[in-house]
């Protein structure tokens, strides 16, 4: 998948709601990549936060230990691996970030949830560990001063972020067919509680749980 596609698509749509025709195919794509961004900004995540995808981002410093994989909005990414000496930090705040070169093969710079890797899901954090071999032990405190060049995102969109997209796609769609004739309200909009239980379920499995950094 693109960095910025559906969660769900169409046949998972189809399969999943037992339709027969494809008449509706083309609203359907539409109302299911809508769903997913709608659900994005729910979790506080970016843009095709579960996608796979390769791609370099820029993230502010705010000391410690432990960098969060936050934007300067809030939004939260996750990573799968970083491409070899493609973590950069810009150590003394002159633009350019030639003052570090890391990766997850150095033995100080660990990826967090600790064990994600081996349950197949992405890091969340990254740690700098205060080892005697570490060329830095703690991130810099300034802003854009940490670029990381690698695979970010899901393996594979977990099963329940796509349950979720195509439940909210269903419900849009009886709204529709119930008479609204206006743009869909914000999310969320009239869902059946199944749905509702659903969506939360896996916010609390995927949602941006930890407090922003000032």
């Amino acid at each position: 998948m693109a960095l910025l596609d559906s969660y769900a698509d169409f046949t998972q749509y189809k399969d999943a709601n037992k339709l027969l025709s494809d008449t509706d195919e083309i609203s359907i794509t539409d109302l299911l990549l809508l769903n997913s961004r709608r659900l994005e900004k729910l979790l506080r995540v970016a843009p095709g936060y579960f996608n796979t995808h390769t791609a370099t981002y820029t993230f502010d410093g705010h000391g410690g230990s432990v960098l969060y994989l936050r934007d300067r909005a809030g939004l939260a990414y996750c990573l799968t691996a970083i491409t070899a000496d493609s973590l950069l930090i810009d150590d003394d705040a002159d633009g350019t970030f030639d003052d570090y070169t890391l990766d997850l093969a150095d033995a100080w710079v660990r990826g967090l949830p600790e064990n994600a890797a081996s349950q197949s899901e992405p890091f969340r954090r990254l740690e700098l560990l205060p080892l005697s071999t570490a060329t830095i032990t703690a991130w810099p405190k300034a802003a854009a001063s940490v670029q990381i060049t690698g695979t970010w995102g899901w393996a594979a969109v977990p099963s329940a972020v796509r349950e979720s997209v195509i439940a909210l796609t269903r419900d849009a769609r009886e709204t529709l067919a119930a008479g609204a004739t206006q743009q869909l309200p914000e999310f969320p909009f009239e869902v059946r509680p199944d749905t509702w239980a659903r969506v939360m379920t896996m916010a609390n499995l995927y949602g941006r749980k930890v407090p922003r950094v000032a």
